[in-house]
């Protein structure tokens, strides 16, 4: 993923349409998703395996044939164990300027909390039509996301909507992870990070990982092996050129790290993506 100040500068919209579709599995240069946040709502749905996610900080299992619907602006990731998992990303306030009085205030709950659940009728009927693109998929698209905002609606009784996450807080995280993705080529020490994000590097390392459930040097590493596999994806290079371009001075640490991640070797990895 590309991101500066860690937001996604992808485009979750196809040819103006307010969703997108994302498929992944083991094989996925995204397999392991690293921390990250954008402007658009998400539901994931697990459908093989289990995906530990962390949405600001907070850890939830999420087993086979549940969902997740996290907030927009939420800085999330998700660890796959052996899993498969569906993503449909939004635009929520597109859905809530359709809907007036107390069920838009019942919608911004809705929507800026974060929920599991189990997969209902109305979510794989939006994934079937996102996914088989027929005539008119549109209109079932939105259709089935209206319906599964109308479930969650008629459920919640109508509080105030909660605020949503302090981007303050998470400046400092930010700068660190920009950072990272600017200079992950390079020896990175934990000095140079909390130099980076503004904080003493007594604290640096407990904050990031309150922020991420995970230290920075194996954010670092995680976000070294996902550029690793985009590289073996699309680059002719050998694996050891991809190692030593993606910051590991170590062969062998690099395909056991890689292994473990993907759980494939890079080179079988590479003949996978070519099939």
């Amino acid at each position: 993923m590309i991101f500066h100040l860690c937001k996604e500068t992808i485009s979750h919209k196809t040819e103006g349409f307010p969703m997108a579709y994302y498929h992944v599995g083991p094989s996925h240069p995204r397999y392991v998703m690293m921390h990250h946040w954008h402007p658009e709502t998400e539901l994931i749905c697990v459908e093989q395996g289990r995906l530990i996610l962390s949405t600001d900080g907070n850890v939830t299992e999420l087993e086979a044939g549940r969902f997740a619907l996290i907030p927009a602006g939420t800085v999330h990731s998700g660890n796959p164990e052996d899993c498969h998992y569906r993503c449909v990303v939004f635009d929520g306030q597109m859905a809530l300027n359709l809907l007036q009085g107390k069920t838009k205030a019942k919608g911004e709950q809705v929507l800026k909390t974060f929920t599991c659940g189990e997969i209902t009728p109305q979510i794989e009927m939006l994934f079937r039509a996102l996914l088989l693109h027929g005539d008119g998929y549109q209109a079932d698209a939105l259709s089935s996301l209206f319906g599964f905002l109308g479930e969650r609606i008629r459920a919640l009784p109508l509080q105030n909507a909660p605020q949503a996450p302090l981007r303050s807080r998470l400046i400092p995280f930010e700068r660190a992870v920009l950072y990272i993705r600017e200079h992950f080529q390079e020896p990175v020490t934990l000095q140079e990070l909390s130099l980076a994000a503004g904080l003493s590097e007594k604290y640096f390392g407990e904050y990031f990982k309150n922020v991420t459930g995970v230290p920075p040097v194996r954010y670092l590493n995680e976000y070294r092996l996902e550029r690793a596999a985009e590289l073996l994806h699309h680059e002719d290079k050998t694996v050891t050129e991809i190692a030593f371009e993606c910051g590991f001075n170590d062969l062998s640490y690099f395909i056991k790290s890689f292994r473990r991640q993907y759980e494939l070797s890079p080179s079988v990895y590479r003949n996978q993506s070519e099939k």
